[in-house]
């Protein structure tokens, strides 16, 4: 039994001797990692274990942060996940291969599937987990990262939604409905009942404009637009849709830029407008499209 635990340690040892982050050139990379010369269309690993590349600058504050957790890394993985560093500016080409845009950039290579880039320092507790979970598969690092994941986006959703909101507060009127699916179908047009012909539902006409809260120019236009609201208030119907909540009815009017407005006259086809409009040019569709006055 001693005989066997000097063994493990002396295994142990040498294993911890020989592990270490290789610098990586284009030669070792195509060598132990991927041969794109070889296999320019699909990722191939050249190497039976997985491996970690990070790539990094030699200015770079948070790269030299992590490098010595990177050595502590390939230490306590030695036998189960090779490590290579590679200068992101020396090596251009490689750099382009996974899309570095960000140092440091630290590339999961797996034995299967694709490699995953992620971006930015990390404590060492981090990247372990990542390891154990990407490259290693254990089942419970696994739950752990879907946990996280799942937590960090409901945050960022959270976060969205708070800061929507916010910016909802600068396009309000009281004059200016926002409209819903339901509500369009009922106001405006009905496309499920009559996809082929336009009838309109509107017992005055309408200006519908399909905006979102984060748009720019989508608020250049906003106090225009409440502007015309008031002074035809009784004349015409002044509508928005967010497309960010209404998605199916910027799929279905074709909504690819915004803002868009589409006046909707009494008795004819709705004209569309894409960009910001003064109020000149809307007081001018409104008389000859909308023939109000």
């Amino acid at each position: 039994m001693k005989r066997i635990l000097i063994l493990l340690a002396i295994i142990a040892s040498t294993l911890a001797a020989n592990a270490k982050v290789t610098e990586a050139d284009t030669v070792i990379f195509k060598k132990n990692v991927y041969d794109y010369r070889k296999n320019p269309t699909q990722w191939v690993l050249e190497s039976k274990r997985p491996c970690i590349i990070d790539f990094y600058t030699t200015w770079c504050g948070p790269c030299k942060r992590i490098a010595p957790i990177m050595e502590q890394l390939s230490e306590e993985y030695a036998g189960k996940v090779d490590f290579y560093k590679i200068d992101a500016e020396k090596e251009r080409d490689l750099a382009r291969i996974f899309r570095v845009g960000s140092y440091p950039t630290i590339v999961f290579c797996g034995t299967d599937g694709q490699p995953q880039p992620i971006p930015g320092a990390r404590s060492k507790e981090e990247f372990k987990l990542l390891i154990d979970a990407i490259l290693l598969k254990e089942p419970k690092a696994l739950a752990t990262l879907q946990k996280q994941n799942e937590a960090q986006q409901a945050e960022v959703n959270k976060q969205l939604e708070q800061q929507r909101k916010e910016n909802a507060k600068f396009f309000e009127d009281e004059r200016i409905k926002l409209l819903t699916k339901a509500d369009f179908l009922t106001k405006v047009f009905n496309y499920e009942k009559n996809p082929n012909e336009w009838k309109y539902l509107g017992k005055k006409p309408c200006i519908i404009d399909f905006y979102a809260t984060w748009c720019g120019p989508c608020k250049i236009l906003s106090p225009t637009l409440k502007e015309i609201a008031q002074e035809y208030e009784g004349k015409i119907d002044v509508y928005r849709i967010d497309v960010d909540l209404e998605k199916e009815l910027a799929a279905v009017f074709q909504v690819q830029s915004i803002p868009t407005l589409y006046f909707c006259p009494l008795n004819a086809a709705p004209q569309v407008a894409r960009g910001v409009m003064d109020k000149a040019s809307l007081v001018q569709v409104i008389t000859e499209v909308l023939k109000v006055k």
